[in-house]
């Protein structure tokens, strides 16, 4: 038997194997009513059994086995599992249940093959951050959604004069130790606003100065949050460069806590194993392969036209693998991560 050979090249184009039944819907029921989702569901499966009997080359026999089969997946959904999507997939080889923990664009696909990259590239998710407004004597820790803020934490010098008997750098040292708490409990980027100088001396001291994403220059001597507001809009109109920004700082940190996987070999091993919680890939990286001799098996997760097991795309494979358990995707820019092989697993 001839060896196994494998190489980059362009995906392997399949005859397709129908019928193949795709549906992206929302369940997000803190937006949307058990009773608004079950008739999105009724509608779904009525477009599935329109479209299967208008597709030629579908014999009649498979298509109710099909669509009472596709009735059960959709009658067994949990609404209740705090996902805000689910992405069900139907072939006469595969079922597949993907629970999403972001808003994806609804649609029923009815005799193409799953492609779950496509579907997290509509992924929708708020704008989210952190915003700390520094002055010398006073912080202020703001939560942002979308362009509105809202005040979390409120620290003053005096408020710790009781206890420390030192100027600024105490002062300092308290906010970086406040900061610390938050940033445990709200994972997102940060904004820092405030003098230059003030902000150059904080970072200077903190532990969390890789956390900052971005810092704002700005001299006024009282707090106004509707000015913090105005000086932070430029930045998150250009919110896909913030939260790449933020992605590779988490990145780097996870890789030097050694909680982190990168090109495609070890993603993918890391994914098989089920320890991935973040995948971060660009949009455009495929790794597609060719298979020399077609009677030998690469990966037994996609379906090929004769029924027989075939992946093309291992990439597919990973992000399939990290959402089947629960984690999340993340796309980022062409070339953003030339130096981690264009993919990485934070485990």
């Amino acid at each position: 038997m001839a060896p196994l050979i494998l190489q980059q090249n362009p995906a392997v184009k399949n005859t397709i194997a129908l019928p193949f039944i795709t549906i992206a819907l929302q369940i997000d029921t803190t937006n949307i009513s058990k009773a608004q989702i079950e008739q999105k569901i009724k509608l779904s499966i009525d477009k599935v059994e329109n479209d299967l009997n208008l597709i030629n080359g579908i014999p009649d026999y498979m298509v109710n086995p099909a669509v009472n089969q596709l009735r059960t997946i959709m009658n067994t959904l949990n609404y209740n599992a705090n996902k805000k999507s689910v992405v069900i997939f139907l072939s006469p080889f595969v079922e597949k249940v993907f629970y999403l923990n972001f808003l994806i664009e609804e649609k029923v696909v009815v005799g193409e093959p799953l492609n779950i990259r496509e579907l997290t590239l509509t992924k929708r998710e708020e704008m989210k951050y952190l915003v700390l407004s520094l002055h010398r004597d006073q912080s202020f820790i703001y939560l942002g959604v979308g362009k509105r803020l809202s005040l979390i934490v409120f620290n003053a010098a005096e408020h710790i004069k009781s206890r420390f008997n030192t100027g600024k750098e105490k002062f300092l040292l308290h906010v970086e130790n406040v900061l610390t708490h938050i940033l445990k409990t709200y994972s997102l980027p940060l904004i820092a606003v405030g003098d230059e100088a003030l902000l150059s001396l904080f970072k200077s001291i903190s532990k969390n100065s890789k956390e900052i994403i971005q810092t704002v220059n700005a001299e006024a001597d009282e707090e106004n949050m509707s000015y913090v507001q105005q000086l932070v809009r430029p930045l998150i109109q250009d919110w896909e460069k913030i939260k790449e920004k933020y992605l590779l700082m988490k990145l780097d940190k996870a890789l030097n806590n050694k909680k982190a996987k990168i090109g495609i070999d070890n993603v993918c091993k890391a994914a098989k194993e089920k320890r991935g919680k973040i995948l971060i890939v660009e949009k455009d990286f495929q790794y597609p392969f060719r298979v020399a001799d077609t009677t030998e098996l690469m990966y037994a997760n996609a379906v090929s036209a004769n029924g027989s097991l075939l992946i093309t795309d291992p990439v597919e494979e990973a992000i399939e693998r990290v959402l089947g358990e629960g984690g999340n995707i993340e796309f980022v820019s062409s070339n953003a991560l030339d130096n981690y092989m264009h993919i990485a697993l934070i485990l």
